[in-house]
């Protein structure tokens, strides 16, 4: 087992993040999700705090059933409905968060407990990073 309590959050938490503001539209949105390999977004107010989180995985569940097979009645659908909601619509508001400096260990035990894919990490109470499980995984390289 590996001894976590030498490292602080901000030791493995991903820092330079997009962000979406709760104004934004989707299709702005699912073009992010489109051009990058991760998996949550935070949307943040004008102050810079994280007042919630879109997943790939909430952005999924609204898509038309017919997306995964590449039919265009599908995209067309998407288009016209994604041009209708806004971040605000579909964000998670249950942000759970910790400070950059609390130790790694916290987070994991989170993980554990709650079932969660992200950590909203904070420093002075304004967006930081993020962590996720996958970020853990390089402590195993």
């Amino acid at each position: 087992m590996i001894d976590t309590s030498n490292y602080q959050i901000a030791t493995l938490a991903t820092t330079e993040i997009i962000t979406v503001k709760p104004n934004q539209l989707m299709t702005e949105i699912c073009n992010i999700f489109d051009q990058h390999q991760f998996h949550h977004i935070p949307v943040i107010n004008d102050l810079g705090e994280c007042v919630g989180v879109i997943s790939k995985n909430d952005y999924h569940q609204l898509q038309d059933k017919f997306s995964k097979f590449g039919y265009k009645s599908a995209d067309v659908n998407n288009r016209v409905f994604f041009r209708s909601l806004l971040a605000d619509d579909i964000m998670s508001t249950e942000v759970i968060s910790l400070e950059y400096d609390e130790p790694l260990s916290k987070a994991i035990e989170i993980f554990e407990q709650n079932k969660i894919h992200s950590i909203i990490v904070t420093k002075e109470g304004k967006l930081h990073g993020i962590l996720t499980p996958i970020d853990l995984l390089v402590l195993f390289k």
